[in-house]
This record gives C-alpha cells, sequence and structure tokens, in this order.
C-alpha cells in the first residue's frame, strides 16, 4: 500500500491531548476488557467497497500537507484537532445521559480501531475491536447547565488519527454509533453537510439546513462530496437525532485556525 496512508505525527499543540493518560492505567482496564462483553461481539461489516471509499478518502486527506490543529475563538484560542464532537441529553435520567456518553465514546474508539486497519491495509472481515480505554477515546472540554450537553474532542491514540484524517474519522465515528445502536443498515439517520466557514461560537446543536443522508449505504452518493469537502479545505458536520440523544460530530474547516 502507498505510504500516503502513514499516520502523521501529533502536532506539538496537541501533545497535551496525545500524551494524556487515562484514570484506568492499562493494568487495571485489561481485566475490565479481558472478557469481550455483548458491546463488542457484533456481526454487521463494512463492506469491502465502502471501507475502500473511505479509505480513498483518507489518501486524500494526507496528502494534503498542512496543519490539523485549530486554534477556535470560542476557545479562547486553545490548540485542539479540527475534530470536535458536540451531544446532548434532553433526558433527567443519570443512566440513559451515561449510556450516550459511554456509547459515544466507544464508538469513537472504534472508529480509532478501524481507521487504523484501513490505513495498515487489512481486510476488515469484521468490524475491529475499539481501542482500549486507556488508549484514547473522547476528552472533555466543556459542559453547559440544563440538560447534559457537552462539548468534546479525542485524546491519546484517536489525536493521531483525528489529524491524519479528520473527516473520514467523523463519519467512521457516526457509523460505529450506529454499529452500537443495532441499526447499520437504517436509512436517512445521520444527516452529513459541508461547512463553508467556522461559526462564530460554539458548535451548535441545529441540524444541517441541506444535508444528504450518511450510513453504511450510503457512502458510494456521499464519498464525492467528502472528497470535494476535503480537496476545498472546508469543514464538514454529521448530525444526528436519537431519541433523548441529539449528536453533531464537526470537523472544523481549515479557516479556524487564524495562525
Amino acid at each position: 500500500m502507498e505510504n500516503s496512508l502513514v499516520l502523521r505525527r501529533v502536532p506539538a499543540e496537541l501533545e497535551y491531548l496525545s500524551a494524556e493518560k487515562s484514570a484506568l492505567t492499562p493494568l487495571s482496564s485489561a481485566r475490565a476488557l479481558s472478557n469481550w462483553s455483548e458491546d463488542y461481539r457484533e456481526p454487521a461489516r463494512l463492506s469491502a467497497a465502502a471501507s475502500g471509499r473511505l479509505a480513498q478518502i483518507m489518501r486524500l486527506e494526507a496528502s494534503k500537507d498542512d496543519r490539523r490543529v485549530a486554534h477556535p475563538a470560542w476557545l479562547d484560542g486553545r490548540a485542539v484537532p479540527r475534530l470536535i464532537v458536540r451531544a446532548r441529553y434532553n433526558g433527567s435520567d443519570v443512566f440513559g445521559a451515561s449510556r450516550m456518553m459511554a456509547q459515544l465514546d466507544l464508538a469513537a474508539r472504534r472508529a480509532g480501531s478501524i481507521q487504523r486497519s484501513l490505513v495498515l491495509g487489512e481486510d476488515l472481515k469484521g468490524w475491529p475491536h475499539p481501542l482500549r480505554t486507556h488508549q484514547g477515546g473522547l476528552r472533555l472540554l466543556d459542559a453547559q447547565v440544563g440538560s447534559l450537553d457537552l462539548l468534546m474532542t479525542v485524546w491519546g491514540g484517536l489525536v493521531t488519527v483525528a489529524t491524519s484524517a479528520p473527516i473520514a474519522v467523523a463519519g467512521l465515528i457516526a457509523l460505529s454509533w450506529d454499529l452500537k445502536r443495532g441499526v447499520v443498515g437504517a436509512v436517512s439517520r445521520w444527516r452529513a453537510s459541508p461547512l463553508n466557514r467556522e461559526q462564530a461560537g460554539r458548535p451548535s446543536l441545529e441540524p444541517p439546513a441541506s444535508s444528504t443522508a450518511w450510513g453504511v449505504k450510503h457512502t458510494k452518493e456521499l464519498a464525492p462530496v467528502l472528497a470535494q469537502a476535503v480537496a476545498n479545505d472546508q469543514g464538514f458536520e454529521f448530525f444526528l437525532s436519537d431519541g433523548e440523544s441529539q449528536l453533531k460530530i464537526v470537523v472544523l474547516p481549515k479557516q479556524s485556525d487564524p495562525r
């Protein structure tokens, strides 16, 4: 396989994320994950055609010799990967809120594992196990009062994959969320749309005004849209309203970095 898919080094500005260690050490978390639960035994597959399209998007992103770091004004110019996750839980039960966060973190870790498999040219006969909890995941950036409203980015090993191919990884997180929910073949759940410029404030949870369906069965239709966004240095967003949860996975456009 071409070297164009080699994972890039983490920018120095993001080392505080990539070097961060979880409260769960490898030793303590290994026991918790030694026996794979039903969360890790998914029969669905990402087809060879779909994985090939996503790998092509990764090649396009990796071929652009530029920065994968953003300094959004709404974070006081703090350096973050261009990949941002916004999530809201409108229920009042702690179990539902914690389940949403756990499933979203699992989706991000599985997306990182899929991306690494595609980079290595492995044949995805099934969905690979997610990265372990001590290897990376989602990191809280901000939370607001009221309904549980979170703003997150990635940490650990996911910083590397998110700075190598943020749009492809964002799409994989959405697909992995559907996998966990058991609706891989569902139609018109996620909505996807390019972003032409940075929003004035933190990413909103409003659905895109104009969007395209995104899912395992939609990679053929949306792949050209993803490729065009990469070529034009645009951002991208994936939106889902899923019962009590609203999710938005955002790749900030290049203009979000004023440096």
